[in-house]
C-alpha cells in the first residue's frame, strides 16, 4: 500500500517517469496532494528563505554585489 510509505507526489513521479500506465494507475487509486518544499534558515532571530540569493545577502548583511556577500561567507580571507 502507497500510503504507508508517506510518499510524496513529486517522488512518485520520478518513481513512475516516462511509465504513463503506471502513473494513471497509481493516481487512480490514491488522491494525490500539491507538495512544496519551503526551507527556511534562522539567523540571529530572523528567518530566511533558502536557498539563499543576493536578496537575502542583502537583508542578512546589507550587502549588494556578490563579491560584499563573498568576502561575508569566505571564513579564511
Amino acid at each position: 500500500m502507497i500510503g504507508q510509505y508517506n510518499l510524496k507526489e513529486d517522488e512518485l513521479f520520478r518513481l513512475f517517469k516516462g511509465n504513463e500506465q503506471v502513473w494513471r494507475l497509481v493516481t487512480s487509486l490514491v488522491t494525490m496532494n500539491r507538495f512544496t518544499l519551503c526551507t527556511i534558515a534562522n539567523y540571529r532571530g530572523r528567518l530566511y528563505n533558502l536557498p539563499f540569493n543576493m536578496y537575502t545577502f542583502h537583508q542578512m548583511w546589507g550587502v549588494v554585489t556578490p563579491d560584499e556577500a563573498r568576502c561575508k561567507i569566505d571564513i579564511n580571507p
